[in-house]
């Protein structure tokens, strides 16, 4: 995580993908209420605060890496293409969850979170990626 970003605590976590805009820029996801400026997207989920306060957190050990998860870019949507999207049926909507999206490992999240939505979305993970496999 260090050599990604100039002046950052030695900290053991990666940096993950987080989309194709502003990819010179980190986000960060986390479970740390107490983060001045953190916006709260779920219970126990919270979204960017204050960098400074972060790093000395770190600095202090009073933040674990699995309690972040950094991203480089994010992903947008116009707000009426993304109702759009959604009236369609291109999404599915679930509860955002902490351990998901915070500890479980990237290559296995998503086929835990469509077992949990249920039978035909726990279907759609036992589909190969190259349906021409099958």
């Amino acid at each position: 995580m260090c050599e990604a970003l100039d002046d950052f605590p030695d900290f053991d976590a990666c940096i993950y993908w987080g989309g194709s805009l502003k990819l010179d820029s980190i986000y960060y996801v986390h479970s740390i209420p107490e983060l001045k400026g953190a916006h709260k997207i779920s219970e126990g989920l919270y979204w960017g605060g204050d960098y400074q306060q972060l790093k000395l957190m770190i600095e202090a050990e009073e933040i674990t890496p699995d309690q972040i998860k950094f991203l480089a870019g994010y992903s947008a949507w116009h707000k009426k293409d993304l109702q759009e999207e959604l009236k369609t049926d291109n999404w599915w909507i679930t509860e955002a969850d902490a351990y998901d999206i915070l500890i479980e490992e990237p290559t296995v999240m998503w086929g835990n979170v469509l077992q949990r939505m249920g039978h035909v979305y726990g279907i759609l993970n036992d589909f190969p990626e190259d349906p021409n496999l099958n």
